[in-house]
């Protein structure tokens, strides 16, 4: 019974906070909302945060804490929103700190905020409508929790956590957990050169072009599986400037594949599935009708909110730069620096690549994306792109996650 009483207490306490209501880009408005307000139906967009403490030896701490939705389930090192009092609001290091004394009983940590992510999901009647700011921490002293509020806690390793964040999912990470390692640790962009359809057939006795429809079939679930980890950006390179070199009946069967991917099932299965598409490369060389359905495409998925999944049709890195060039020559700017570069090349108001996959066993880039690949993550792979499964991919993000980047420092 007094357990019960003090879990009660406990959440009705929480639901009488003042809670700073923001737009998605974290503005305030001038407004409070209660707790209570802003969980019900479709809530009112409020601050909230999450804080991850990892130690010297690489781990980070996890708690699995009271919790009306998510009781239970793994959380991270603490967890709340940001108040309003009446003498001031709290900045969302006050907050964090005040959180970790009161669930972990840690205080002195150095805190900075890493990153940010939006999160809605509706519950019965109960939701979640938060900008959250993910902050950072280093801790190596002891752990006190508060016995009313967290269950348990753990240090893990970092790369066995997020392995087993890739895994678990849902069945034992709350959604924060999900948000924050994928804006911490994942990619945002991947771009896959997507080598091995022809040898892949050859090695089977099998025409050409049924290897290069293995890897169109591969091109769906890719999408799929990387939107569900979170990535923002995918880029397939489809069809390279040198690809016309190739013999007629290929070039023909993969002209082809082209019209089936822009005007069949996958394009449905994108749109359904709010994706935009954009194109990288002069398609204007393409057939007019196979043209017409790529700006279709890119026309009808503009507005759509979920990843961006870029192809690469007719692309070369070197006639990408020279194309800048040529624009920038045209438009006369009146200063041309590394960023204002940027917006004149395909990939314009798009993050560089993080990590760029090569299928097939060669190890080169090919000429790929040149300028945006500067400081890009490489990893290759002996296995075909039409066996890439979703397996393979997995192993290449995990790969991905276990280096430090450095950025030339």
């Amino acid at each position: 019974m007094g357990h019960t009483w003090l879990k009660n207490i406990y959440f009705n306490m929480e639901e009488k906070q003042m809670l700073l209501l923001v737009d998605e880009k974290d503005n305030f408005l001038g407004k409070y909302a209660e707790k209570e307000k802003c969980h019900l139906r479709q809530g009112l967009h409020h601050r909230a945060f999450v804080v991850l403490l990892e130690n010297k030896k690489g781990e980070v701490l996890l708690q699995k804490r009271k919790h009306k939705l998510w009781d239970g389930y793994w959380d991270l090192s603490a967890i709340s929103h940001v108040l309003h009092y009446s003498t001031h609001d709290e900045t969302y290091e006050e907050a964090a700190a005040r959180s970790l004394k009161r669930e972990m009983g840690i205080s002195a940590v150095s805190l900075k905020k890493v990153g940010a992510f939006n999160y809605f999901a509706k519950y019965g009647k109960n939701c979640e409508n938060e900008y959250c700011a993910i902050l950072l921490g280093e801790y190596d002293g002891k752990i006190n929790p508060n016995k009313d509020v967290v269950y348990e806690y753990a240090w893990v390793k970092r790369e066995e956590f997020i392995k087993d964040v890739l895994k678990q999912r849902e069945k034992k990470y709350t959604p924060w957990v999900i948000y924050t390692m994928t804006n911490l640790f994942l990619p945002k962009h991947v771009a896959m050169i997507m080598d091995g359809n022809r040898r892949w057939a050859r090695e089977r006795k099998l025409p050409v072009f049924i290897g290069h429809r293995y890897g169109f079939n591969r091109i769906e679930p890719t999408v799929s599986h990387a939107a569900d980890l979170g990535i923002k950006y995918l880029t397939f390179w489809a069809f390279s400037t040198e690809n016309w070199n190739r013999e007629k009946r290929e070039v023909d069967a993969l002209m082809n594949l082209f019209r089936r991917m822009f005007s069949g099932s996958l394009v449905a299965k994108l749109k359904k599935n709010n994706v935009r598409v954009k194109t990288l490369g002069d398609i204007s060389a393409f057939p007019k009708d196979i043209e017409k359905d790529i700006q279709e495409v890119v026309e009808d998925t503009k507005n759509n909110t979920g990843i961006t999944v870029n192809f690469a049709l007719n692309y070369g890195g070197r006639e990408e730069i020279l194309r800048a060039v040529q624009k920038i020559i045209a438009e006369k700017p009146k200063e041309v620096t590394e960023r204002i570069f940027s917006d004149f090349l395909y990939t314009a108001g798009q993050p560089d690549p993080d990590l760029i996959i090569r299928t097939g066993g060669e190890q080169r880039l090919s000429g790929y994306l040149p300028w945006q690949s500067t400081y890009s993550e490489l990893y290759f792979t002996n296995t075909y792109w039409p066996d890439f499964n979703e397996k393979e991919f997995d192993k290449a993000i995990l790969d991905y996650i276990s280096r430090e980047r450095r950025f030339g420092k």
